[in-house]
């Protein structure tokens, strides 16, 4: 029956075009008028049942997949049509239909213009499984679109909320997380522009209109807003307002209900896990209206009194809707991302160590058990206000880094990658970083090296003249050519970094001074634990000094010694998820003075970046131990979910202890 009344339809239309004659001496009312009963006889006569549904939707698949191989169908299409069309195609799963270098090009062609553009974009990069942030050659489309259009918790134009509904839906399919600060903030600011009927407008503070109000619905479910929150609610009671009796939605400011509408509604209707049936109006489902609204190509009228005009609608919204896919329609899983990091405070360095983030912000709120420090932040969880004392005032602040390059966007919209390495510091954003490079880093006592300093000019590193070097507690200052020579004077271990006015703190670095203090081997086989953080105080030491008399014996030579029971240590066969069980070692100072104990770690990654002492990563431990005392330490392994590298990991956990200072 559709087909035949459809078929009816066009006919009569055909007929109408070729006698320009006949055509004229019909009013424009009188045609209109025609026109819409014919579409209400063919919704009132037509019934839906699944296969004809199914076979609607193909039919749609069909003339989409038609299109791609129609000559120089990309120059000739635009690029909103290419993209929603492959879009649709791969969230139907049908990209084998469609030839491989269409999609390569289609893909590729990406000529932005608006934050709108970069969405669908990204969408449609998402909807094959391709992550955005390194599909096209050497750009990162997620970064790209943050640094360009993410400003005061909105996206693109201050005044559109339609920017920030397509790109909360990007940003999810990009695989960027509701909890993440930057969807909150745009939810927040989603929400805070609803309308008092319920609806969403696109403009601020015009009308509500139901494509927007549509979209928002989707936006605010892939920011895991509950179906039943009470915006979502009063959007969906717009909708229903906006309902024609043909169970199609009128547009932006009109009366007749129209394709492109009926489409973004049904979808809506999917998030919020909806029965369409329960939308049935006096004629039908929103479904019934979009089928009776297909040609017999497969393609789709806007709307009734537009058809003598040949105005058509957009198919790929018709076809998701068909085929009632939930939006987005793929949202890809992001590897975690293994990042070194250093944190710097205004007088100590507060953190070193690896953690899997995908932006400097994650760092900080995921570093802060492990490394052991508290934290604020401010601006909706953009801006980092405070770690421990040191809090932003004035000029200075926490700033971060990202291979030595100062960030440009907030932290939370920086997206890390790869090879990537994060610096955070507490200073003016003029600061420039410095490092320290020991020649050779290995040496016995009495035996000079070299200490040279850099700076980092924006683009390279350049030696630096007047650093200050801190070797345990000896203070050096380099000279003229950025080097000065130190001559250590007993084995253990030196840590040695950089300081200069107005500059950012070095990496500490360490030098080994003749053999180690107490080293332990260390053994696992991998399949990957979560940390699990157990919190035990460390206890206090005393100095059993006591007043020497007189008339004793003078002081003997200062003698540093420690022994380390409890090792080896093998952690056993870790599984995905799991922590290996903490395993408990002794160390005791066997000398006779006041020591401080640092640990080393060399070996495997695994070894080297996730191993922990009293639940602290090894790099941030630190230890002072009274003479003739001892204190037991737990030391446990947490290997991020995503490790890749599976086997056997070996590697040593070297003490060194040095004298404390008098």
């Amino acid at each position: 029956m559709l087909k035949a009344q459809t078929g009816f339809l066009r006919r009569a239309l055909q007929k109408k075009r070729r006698s320009s004659e006949n055509f004229s001496k019909f009013p424009m009312k009188k045609i209109l008028i025609f026109i819409s009963i014919l579409g209400l006889t063919l919704l009132n006569t037509h019934e839906v049942h699944a296969e004809s549904l199914e076979e609607s939707k193909q039919q749609a698949l069909n003339f989409l997949i038609d299109q791609t191989k129609r000559p120089q169908w990309i120059e000739t299409a635009g690029a909103s049509t290419v993209d929603w069309t492959l879009f649709t195609i791969a969230g139907l799963d049908a990209t084998q239909r469609i030839n491989e270098e269409v999609t390569r090009i289609g893909l590729q062609n990406f000529p932005q213009t608006q934050a709108t553009d970069y969405a669908r974009k990204i969408l449609t990069l998402t909807a094959f499984g391709f992550d955005p942030r390194n599909k096209l050659p050497d750009r990162n489309l997620i970064q790209e679109f943050l640094n360009n259009y993410y400003h005061h918790a909105h996206i693109g134009d201050q005044r559109l909320l339609n920017d920030d509904v397509w790109g909360m839906i990007a940003l999810r399919a990009a695989g960027i997380e509701p909890t993440d600060a930057i969807m909150q903030n745009i939810t927040n600011t989603l929400l805070q522009h609803q309308n008092q009927d319920g609806g969403f407008p696109l403009i601020d503070g015009g009308e509500s209109d139901v494509d927007n109000t549509a979209a928002a619905i989707i936006a605010l479910r892939a920011s895991n807003i509950p179906k039943n929150h009470a915006s979502l609610q009063t959007a969906k009671n717009f909708l229903r307002t906006k309902q024609h009796r043909t169970g199609g939605f009128v547009g932006f400011q009109d009366t007749e209900p129209n394709t492109d509408s009926t489409s973004w509604v049904v979808l809506a209707l999917v998030t919020l896990e909806e029965s369409i049936e329960t939308w049935r109006a006096q004629l039908g489902t929103p479904l019934d209206f979009i089928q009776s609204m297909q040609t017999r190509e497969g393609d789709f009228w806007w709307k009734v009194s537009t058809i003598p005009q040949g105005i058509k609608a957009n198919t790929a919204f018709a076809t998701l809707a068909l085929g009632q896919k939930k939006l987005p329609t793929r949202v890809i899983e992001l590897p975690n991302i293994d990042i070194p990091f250093r944190i710097e405070g205004a007088t100590k360095n507060i953190c070193t160590g690896h953690i899997q983030a995908r932006t400097p912000m994650e760092i900080i709120t995921s570093a802060a058990a492990s490394c052991g420090y508290t934290y604020e932040l401010d601006f909706n969880g953009t801006y980092l206000r405070r770690i421990n004392d040191d809090a932003a005032h004035d000029l200075t602040g926490w700033l971060y880094l990202v291979k030595w390059i100062p960030g440009t966007v907030p932290a939370p919209a920086h997206q890390l990658k790869e090879s990537d390495e994060v610096l955070w510091y507490f200073g003016e954003s003029t600061w420039k970083p410095l490092r320290v490079l020991i020649e050779p880093n290995k040496t016995i006592p009495k035996q000079p090296i070299t200490i040279r300093s850099e700076i980092f000019n924006g683009s390279a590193w350049q030696f630096e003249p007047g650093v200050t070097i801190h070797a345990d507690t000896d203070t050096l200052t380099t000279h003229a050519d950025g080097a000065v020579a130190y001559t250590p004077t007993e084995s253990g271990s030196v840590k040695i970094f950089a300081e200069k006015q107005s500059m950012v703190r070095s990496r500490m670095e360490t030098l080994a001074v003749g053999t180690p203090s107490e080293s332990i081997t260390l053994a696992a086989s991998v399949v990957i634990p979560n940390p699990e953080d157990n919190e035990e105080d460390g206890n206090e030491n005393n100095d059993n000094d006591d007043n020497e008399d007189e008339n004793q014996e003078p002081e003997p030579e200062p003698e540093i010694s420690i022994t380390v029971t409890g090792g080896p240590i093998n952690f056993g066969e870790l599984t995905p998820g799991s922590s290996a069980p903490l395993q408990q070692m002794t160390i005791n100072n066997t000398g006779n003075v006041n020591i401080d104990v640092n640990p080393e770690v060399e070996g495997s990654n695994l070894m080297k970046q996730f191993l922990k002492l009293n639940d602290l990563l090894w790099s941030a431990f630190e230890m002072r131990l009274g003479k003739q005392n001892q204190q037991e330490i737990r030391i446990g392994l947490n290997v991020p979910e995503n490790f890749q590298e599976a086997g056997a990991h070996t590697g040593n956990l070297t003490f060194w202890a040095t004298q404390v200072a008098q």
